[in-house]
C-alpha cells in the first residue's frame, strides 16, 4: 500500500511540475492534464481513507454490527466504480461481542475481496436475523471464479481469503459456503446458529 500510494503521489507531483512549465504555452492541454491529476488524487485519498479505517479497530460496541458493516461497505466501495448496499432482514437482536466480531470480520473480508478482485458493479450485503440463526450473505455481479479451485490453492495459516473466513466461522460454531462460477458472480453465505451468537 505504502509503495502504491507513494508512487501515485510522486506521479501527481511530476504532473503538476509539468503543468507549471506548460501553462502559458498550452493552457487547454494543461487543463485536461489537471483533470486527470485530480482523479488520481481522489483515488489516492479514497485508498488512504480505507487504510486508516482498516488500521483503526472498529468499535462494534458503539456502532453495532449493522453500523460497522454499513460503514465498511461505504468505505470499501468509495471511488471504486462499484455500488454497495446493506440490507437487514428480520428483527435485529443483541449478539455476543465475539459473534459480532466474527460476522463483521467475515463481511469485511468478503466485501474487500469482491471490491478488489471481482470486477463487479453491484455488491449486496444482507444480515438476516432468522429464528434459529444469523445469516450473513454477500453477493456480487462480478466475473466469478472456480470456488473449489481457489479453496484448494489457499495456504493453511495464511489468514487470507476463503480459508480464513471458513476457519473463523467454524471456530465460532458456524458455517460458510461460497457459490461462484466464471461469469456468474459470487455469493458468500455465513450462518451462525443463534445459540452460538448469544
Amino acid at each position: 500500500m505504502h509503495d502504491g500510494l507513494s508512487q501515485s503521489l510522486f506521479s501527481v507531483s511530476l504532473g503538476l511540475e509539468l503543468c507549471k512549465k506548460q501553462v502559458l504555452r498550452d493552457p487547454v492541454a494543461v487543463s485536461g492534464r489537471l483533470a486527470g491529476l485530480q482523479d488520481q488524487l481522489n483515488q489516492g485519498m479514497a485508498e488512504l481513507r480505507r487504510v486508516i479505517y482498516d488500521l483503526r479497530p472498529m468499535n462494534l460496541q458503539a456502532l453495532g454490527l449493522r453500523g460497522s458493516v454499513d460503514m465498511w461497505v461505504n468505505e470499501a466501495t468509495a471511488g471504486r466504480g462499484i455500488t454497495g448496499k446493506l440490507e437487514i432482514v428480520g428483527v435485529e437482536r443483541t449478539l455476543s461481542p465475539s459473534a459480532e466480531a466474527c460476522l463483521y470480520r467475515v463481511a469485511k473480508e468478503a466485501v474487500s475481496n469482491s471490491v478488489r478482485h471481482s470486477g463487479a458493479h453491484r455488491l449486496g450485503v444482507q444480515i438476516e436475523y432468522a429464528d434459529c440463526a444469523i445469516v450473513l450473505t454477500i453477493t456480487d455481479d462480478g466475473t466469478g471464479f472456480l470456488a473449489e479451485e481457489a479453496d484448494r490453492k489457499a495456504l493453511p495459516g495464511t489468514g487470507m481469503g476463503l480459508r480464513s473466513m471458513r476457519e473463523r466461522m467454524a471456530a465460532a460454531g458456524g458455517t460458510l459456503s461460497v457459490t461462484s462460477a466464471p461469469g456468474e458472480g459470487t455469493v458468500v453465505r455465513a450462518e451462525l446458529p443463534m445459540e452460538a451468537a448469544r
